[in-house]
Order: structure tokens, then C-alpha cells, then sequence
């Protein structure tokens, strides 16, 4: 097995345990369970790991939009999270412990996480109440990410 180094932040303490390995730093604290550690998964741990280190140092920002007509969100509390995406009733979402949900616009949500698994999790559930539509160009799509559209003209064609 090829030995593997990385270097922590000034601010982040790594404990590891029989079991678990408790990564803490300015923003929060995650525990990786080392239930089926062996050589062959040992990767995962490794990028669990980083991604630890870099969630309590610095977080994850992802960035949603909602984009259609009458498309918004509703209203923002600590635990729920309203959205109004063109059904019948109001679109209710649980929003996990550990996740932050801010809106800067009536069409924009900015969610922070210090775990990444979870907040990447909690915004494709999102993502799931309203797909982004490539013919109507309607519906909700993480900012960053490559949406398709369908040009003019003749079918099949994609830009």
C-alpha cells in the first residue's frame, strides 16, 4: 500500500479512536466511523477524511436557483425550508442539523455545511422536488453546473 500524507490546518485537531476517527476545528466537529476499514477502502476513508479537514476549517458553500414563473422561495427558518415551485401546495423541506440555508434573492439559496456529504444530500433533495425542464427552461439547478438546452431547429440537437 502506497503511504499517504497531508498536512492539517492550524486550527483542526484529528483524535483517532478504536472506531471512529473525531476531526474538530472553528466550525463544528465530524466523526468518521471506521466500521469496515480495511487496505481495499482504505481511499474512502482517505477522502472522507480531507473532506473533513476541510469542512470544519473552512465549510462548503453550494448555491442553488430557482428559476420559472411564480418559481420562489416562500420562507426560511432554522429547521424548514418553504418553497413555492408551481404545484398545488406549498413544497415543505427538512433542513438537516449542521446546514445553514440563506436566500439572498427571492430565486437564490445559499446552503453552508461543515459536512459535505450532508449538505450535498439536502440540496439534490431539493433539486429532486422541481428538475431543472431543458425545453421550458424551468425549474431548480445548482449554479456552477452544465445545464443543457434544446436549440431551434432540428430535433436531437443539444448545446
Amino acid at each position: 500500500m502506497k503511504a499517504t500524507t497531508f498536512t492539517t490546518p492550524k486550527q483542526v485537531s484529528v483524535h483517532v479512536y478504536a472506531n471512529h476517527i473525531k476531526v474538530s476545528g472553528s466550525l463544528g466537529t465530524i466523526y468518521i466511523n471506521l466500521v469496515d476499514c480495511n487496505n481495499k477502502n482504505w481511499n474512502i476513508y482517505f477522502s472522507l477524511l480531507v473532506n473533513a479537514l476541510q469542512g470544519v476549517s473552512q465549510g462548503y458553500l453550494k448555491k442553488l436557483k430557482i428559476q420559472g414563473g411564480g418559481y420562489r422561495v416562500s420562507e426560511i427558518t432554522e429547521s424548514q425550508l418553504v418553497l413555492k415551485l408551481g404545484y398545488s401546495h406549498d413544497n415543505k423541506v427538512t433542513v438537516p442539523k449542521g446546514v445553514v440555508v440563506r436566500s439572498n434573492k427571492y430565486n437564490q439559496l445559499l446552503c453552508v455545511g461543515v459536512d459535505k456529504q450532508a449538505l450535498s444530500q439536502f440540496t439534490s433533495s431539493i433539486e429532486r422536488i422541481r428538475p431543472y425542464n431543458i425545453y421550458k427552461k424551468k425549474g431548480v439547478f445548482s449554479v456552477g453546473g452544465v445545464l443543457p438546452f434544446k436549440m431551434a431547429g432540428k430535433p436531437g440537437l443539444l448545446q
